[in-house]
């Protein structure tokens, strides 16, 4: 069982007295053959309806997850194209 994840990020502001703080958080998105785990999320493919990406202006891109639960989004860097085509077949 081959698996192919993908990098996504979170991002955290912190004030501290007079100071803004930026800390990117670097995780990842695993694609199983029956499901795909994001940090504490699962996500089984039969729930999966689609996967899409939006490039933005700034450093990091869009990927969506479209569930029967909701859409959820991953701010990523990395082209997506791989694991969104690996998805999409185990979809079918």
């Amino acid at each position: 069982m081959e698996k192919i994840s993908l990098v996504y990020y979170v991002i955290t502001r912190k004030i501290e007295f007079t100071e803004q703080r930026i800390i990117e958080e670097e995780k990842k998105i695993i694609l199983y053959d029956d499901k795909i785990m994001a940090d504490n999320r699962i996500f089984y493919l039969h729930t999966v309806s689609d996967v899409s990406f939006k490039r933005t202006t700034n450093e990091y891109d869009m990927l969506y997850l479209h569930t029967l639960s909701g859409v959820f989004s991953f701010l990523i860097k990395d082209n997506p194209k791989k694991f969104m085509r690996m998805v999409k077949e185990k979809e079918n």
